[in-house]
């Protein structure tokens, strides 16, 4: 945001002005929001998660290595996917008994 205003030409934006006060609140409360969006978008993927993105997958496959690095949790993860499950034969269709024939 600063390279942005700065470029304008419109803001002197030399450390004393109102306006850089401004930026550096903004920038106060944003990176922290930022760092933790970045946090949750590398632990949202198996491949480069480092903590609860790996918890997560290991609770969910019902395995736990915990005294692993996390390069070799993110191997055996990626080794043991859980199935996809499949609807047995017939699920999803009314169960009607018996189909009645119309006498002719």
């Amino acid at each position: 945001m600063w390279k942005s205003m700065k470029a304008t030409g419109l803001y002197r934006l030399d450390g004393s002005t109102a306006v850089d006060r401004e930026l550096q609140t903004y920038a106060a409360a944003l990176d922290p929001l930022c760092d933790d969006l970045k946090k949750l978008k590398r632990e949202s993927f198996a491949a480069t998660a480092e903590d609860y993105g790996l918890r997560y997958r290991e609770v969910a496959l019902g395995i736990l290595w915990p005294g692993h690095t996390a390069e070799e949790r993110r191997k055996m993860i990626a080794r043991r996917r859980r199935p996809e499950r499949r609807e047995p034969r017939g699920a999803g269709k009314a169960a009607c008994g018996p189909r009645l024939r119309r006498a002719g």
